[in-house]
């Protein structure tokens, strides 16, 4: 198996707005407005207890007052604990239907969902804004499901309850995050990411509301199944369309960038991505926030998914990705994961190349000197040390470039990775490759012998039996007619 067709899963980008959940539920508290009341309750994060059933009690006071009627409905188990625990009001719904909100489908040539509400569970819209809020401020301490959540989400409102909203997604992302059944169940629900879909539009001037759909989807998106539902959902132009519009929010861009990314996880999806112009859209990311280094990274893992389909490589060359890519590599060179999805780029890109795109490449960016400059500043990082002995690999198969590759180095470099990481099949497979391109030039064989190459050869043969590093590392015996006279032995 040819370098350039190895392939690499990178896994869910991780969200990184701690801080904005750290913000939102600090211990300054979070203010409830109630419509009968002029009085504010100030809910902080001591005495729980005490703070949650004095407002339940004000809750409960505002119901009374209020003069609900008695209807019989179904009622979730976050609300039965609620009822059990606090006493409340026994009639706290007032539904006649088994659906709390229905998604009017049909997106049209505008891509826009609209909410419509099917019932309002609770006669005052304040009073139920409230409710909500009490239960997102309750999901961060309580197991509540997702099918809950989504409940207290869609209680019909004025447009004007965000901080509970907010809360609710910020929930949901959490449990998304922690266990991937969650994003089943959010599938599963209801219209569930339509849901999310159609909040983010709503709410698409808010950078908090965006970002954190952005990042539930991005967690959702991991699995295939759930990232072709994503799609159909919509989730895709939602992100296409942040990338494209005129937001400079870098934290709605991250994690835009995010959710394309792991929906570029799937082969199955890449075709249509690039269709609607998401190579062209990071590329742009990569361009105006050259000194963001989250937004660099993610975009550059996303092309890296993008990479390893071979046909794309050629677009992608056509778009100077490989000038983006070296240019983030000189900026955040300590980046090791950086360091190691870009050069496993260049590795795919120079596999899909002409002899003459790869020289001019190689000449245009000095591709040699930046990957071995990487593998020497990490020399303990197994990904950068392997994906930079793929791309100097992939890199050797033009006959012109072998003189630059010896002369830059190549041989010491890996050489000292196959010492360094000996128990790594992949990359002493790619390293013997390597050498073996190399061999017809004087300068490599003379490198080969000062850095005894045939014990790391004989190495490889010992401890990877009938496998393809070992094929690679028998390779250097029979290029050149095997025995002592082999260049590299």
């Amino acid at each position: 198996m040819l370098a350039g067709e190895e392939y690499i899963e990178l896994g869910r980008i991780p969200p990184s707005h701690g801080a904005l959940s750290g913000q939102l539920l600090s211990a300054s508290g979070v203010e409830y407005d109630f419509e009968d009341q002029d009085e504010q309750q100030l809910i902080s994060d001591e005495d729980e207890g005490e703070r949650i059933l004095s407002l339940a009690e004000r809750v409960n006071q505002l119901m009374r007052s209020s003069g609900k009627q008695e209807h019989t409905a179904r009622r979730t188990p976050i609300a039965e604990t609620f009822l059990a625990k606090y006493s409340w009001e026994e009639n706290l719904y007032s539904s006649s239907s088994e659906s709390l909100i229905s998604v009017v489908h049909g997106r049209h040539a505008t891509g826009e969902l609209t909410l419509s509400t099917a019932v309002n569970p609770f006669q005052s819209n304040r009073t139920a804004q409230g409710q909500r809020s009490l239960w997102a401020h309750r999901f961060f301490r309580e197991d509540a499901g997702v099918e809950e959540i989504l409940q207290a989400l869609l209680i019909p409102d004025d447009g004007n309850d965000t901080d509970g909203l907010l809360r609710c997604l910020l929930a949901i992302e959490r449990l998304v995050e922690t266990d991937p059944e969650n994003g089943r169940k959010l599938r599963n629900c209801d219209d569930g990411l339509e849901i999310m879909v159609t909040l983010i539009g709503r709410y698409g001037t808010m950078d908090n509301f965006v970002s954190t759909g952005c990042w539930i989807l991005s967690n959702v998106a991991v699995d295939e199944d759930l990232a072709t539902a994503v799609c159909d959902a919509g989730g895709d132009r939602v992100a296409l369309e942040v990338l494209s519009g005129t937001s400079t929010s870098e934290m709605i861009l991250h994690a835009a960038v995010a959710l394309l990314c792991n929906l570029a996880l799937h082969e199955s999806l890449r075709a249509v991505l690039v269709q609607h112009s998401a190579i062209t859209r990071v590329i742009h990311a990569l361009d105006t926030y050259p000194n963001h280094e989250w937004i660099q990274f993610t975009s550059i893992q996303m092309l890296q998914n993008f990479a390893n389909t071979g046909d794309l490589c050629k677009d992608m060359m056509k778009q100077n990705v490989a000038q983006r890519v070296v240019k983030a590599m000189h900026y955040f060179s300590d980046h090791e994961e950086l360091l190691q999805s870009s050069n496993w780029i260049i590795s795919c890109l120079n596999f899909s190349a002409t002899d003459e795109q790869r020289a001019a490449m190689a000449a245009e960016y000095n591709l040699v000197g930046v990957i071995i400059q990487g593998m020497t500043d990490s020399p303990d990082h197994v990904g950068v040390q392997f994906t930079g002995c793929s791309a100097l690999s992939n890199l050797a198969r033009n006959p012109e470039l072998q003189e630059t590759l010896a002369n830059g180095n190549t041989v010491h470099a890996c050489a000292k990775c196959m010492r360094s990481h000996s128990d790594h099949e992949g990359l002493q497979m790619v390293a013997c490759r390597c050498m073996v391109l190399i061999a017809d030039n004087p300068v490599a064989r003379k490198q080969f012998q000062q850095e005894n190459c045939k014990a790391l050869c004989e190495n490889v043969l010992d401890r990877f039996p009938e496998t393809s590093a070992a094929v690679e590392a028998q390779g250097a015996v029979r290029v050149y007619g095997g025995g002592a006279c082999c260049a590299i032995l």
